[in-house]
């Protein structure tokens, strides 16, 4: 029975660690959708120099941005670059807070460990 309990718990510490090699990266992007024939249920797929891409990577601290062509001050959806920037902020405040929630609950998993092990001995 403790064997079943120990390897739920690697299960979830394994999770954990996944999710948190996962969210290294953020990346948001912005587009104005053109309308057009395609079936309601088929997502398009945002074109470069059709969107604002951001990609921001936690470890290295890179950010990667590409601002297209309608979104310049000359553009038609120029006004559309504020909303973005926005989101940028905001997913950058979300990882962290999901960050250091998945970090308490991997602590907390790794006091169970600890625990069950002082308690075997």
């Amino acid at each position: 029975m403790l064997s079943i309990i120990y390897a739920d718990v690697d299960e979830i510490i394994d999770a954990i660690k996944t999710v948190i090699v996962e969210a290294i990266d953020l990346k948001i992007t912005t587009w104005v959708a053109e309308s057009s024939d395609q079936p309601q249920n088929e997502i398009e797929v945002a074109k470069p120099g059709n969107r604002i891409y951001t990609r921001i990577n936690f470890v290295s601290g890179d950010i990667e941005n590409e601002i297209g062509s309608k979104f310049t001050d000359s553009g038609p959806y120029k006004e559309i670059r504020e909303f973005h920037l926005t989101q940028v902020k905001d997913g950058r405040e979300i990882i962290h807070k999901n960050i250091e929630s998945v970090e308490k609950l991997y602590g907390f998993f790794m006091e169970i460990v600890k625990h069950r092990k002082k308690s075997e001995l």
